[in-house]
């Protein structure tokens, strides 16, 4: 179920990015592949593959795969994701099914979103396939409220379907305050039945400096009924650069012996010249020779874009940074634009096809055209380096198989060229 949640989430948060931005849109990411270490080893283990698949409107479908090693050595179907638009960019719907293990993916879950006139997203229903009903029926409900001004979400609420009263139930709330430099609180509360309202759980308060609108404090509390009041938790106070870029910070919890913060660990921070995060490492903090012990490290990379496309956790054993059963990497893909020099205009009458994507080893291919026709087929990378051609002689339908084999991993254009001059481009990413 955490999987099925994890989605939704994905799709919430991926909804909500489009309607708060009206920026030039980036390369869409395509794919993102979840690894973790092997034991005394310098190998990762594939763990999930996720693909998105686009349309006119935007993703078409997504699919979440696993790895079966050492099993059968390859990925296996596990999650399939597909989109429903109407005029927005917003999908309206979106229904998860899940592979049966052996031929098709059977129905699983329904999400259905509502935008309001502004384009942004305020309610999030899912529900859950019954097969002895035949239908969907209702399990979750989440909603949102903006200001009138900059459209950014104040408050979040969470209901689950009680199929006894055949109504929506309060579960939790989320209520947002800011200022100009960002957010200053999260309350969050859950739904008392017996109450019949709402009753504070946690929350957090965050302080801003006023010039670089940087984090100087965030402070965690939960709230005690039996007082009525706030009891401090944790804190982390960031210690930033001239520019608002966050150097280090420092993690602390409150003792209520001795009502004070006591030190528990440090956050370093590296960044590089478009400000993007870097590296994050993590000490402990050693009371008794008032020292700190490295754990682990985060390290991220990124495109031209400034979009990530790899992030991996290591921690320390042996006095280095070193691969263990515990860390993670995670890579990201992203749809290539054309090859540098080169400018894709259609070939009429062509549909061409291949698969799979990403490739490992070998990526197949067919087309059709409605006359007989010879193509050049070429691999290039992003900035143009070709890898390898091939020529189609005169046919009007072919099928063929081209090797990725020995291709670097990363992001590639197929360009598709007639003997006419005209040509078009199909993107793909290699794994191995």
């Amino acid at each position: 179920m955490i999987l099925f949640r994890h989605l939704l989430l994905f799709t919430i948060l991926a909804v909500l990015a489009v309607t708060q931005t009206n920026a030039t849109p980036s390369p869409r990411l395509i794919a993102r592949c979840s690894s973790h270490g092997l034991a005394n080893s310098t190998w990762w283990k594939y763990d999930s593959l996720d693909i998105s698949y686009a349309s006119s409107y935007g993703v078409d479908y997504y699919m979440l795969r696993t790895f079966t090693a050492p099993y059968l050595g390859n990925w296996r179907n596990n999650i399939r994701a597909d989109y429903y638009y109407s005029a927005t960019t917003n999908p309206d719907s979106v229904l998860t099914s899940r592979w049966d293990g052996m031929y098709s993916f059977m129905p699983y879950s329904k999400t259905v979103m509502h935008t309001n006139s502004l384009a942004l997203v305020d309610t999030v229903t899912e529900q859950n396939w019954q097969p002895s009903l035949n239908s969907y029926v209702n399990t979750s409900l989440e909603t949102f409220i903006y200001d009138g001004i900059n459209n950014r979400v104040t408050e979040h609420t969470s209901q689950t379907w009680d199929t006894a009263t055949q109504s929506w139930q309060g579960v939790s709330r989320i209520s947002y305050t800011r200022d100009p430099n960002g957010v200053t609180g999260e309350l969050r509360q859950v739904w008392d039945v017996a109450l019949m309202s709402w009753v504070n759980v946690s929350k957090i308060d965050t302080t801003h400096d006023m010039g670089s609108k940087a984090i100087l404090m965030t402070a965690s509390f939960k709230w005690v009924p039996s007082s009525a009041s706030w009891q401090p938790l944790q804190r982390s106070l960031y210690n930033n650069s001239s520019t608002g870029i966050s150097e280090t910070s420092s993690f602390e919890e409150w003792d209520s012996l001795s009502s004070a913060w006591v030190q528990k660990g440090q956050y370093s921070y590296t960044h590089d010249g478009a400000w993007n995060l870097t590296s994050m490492a993590f000490s402990n903090y050693q009371a008794s020779t008032n020292s700190y012990d490295p754990v682990y490290l985060d390290t991220f990379t990124y495109n031209g874009q400034k979009q990530m496309t790899s992030a991996i956790r290591l921690y320390r054993q042996g006095g280095t940074w070193a691969i263990t059963t515990a860390a993670n990497r995670e890579v990201y893909y992203y749809e290539p634009s054309s090859p540098a020099g080169t400018q894709a205009t259609n070939i009429s009458g062509l549909e061409f096809k291949m698969f799979p994507v990403p490739s490992n080893a070998s990526l197949y291919f067919s087309f059709t055209s409605d006359r007989t026709q010879s193509l050049t087929l070429t691999i290039a990378d992003i900035n143009g380096r070709v890898y390898q051609q091939t020529r189609i002689a005169s046919a009007s339908s072919f099928e063929g198989k081209l090797s990725t084999e020995k291709l670097p991993v990363g992001n590639y254009v197929l360009l598709i060229q007639d003997g006419n001059g005209n040509s078009t481009t199909k993107s793909f990413t290699v794994m191995h």
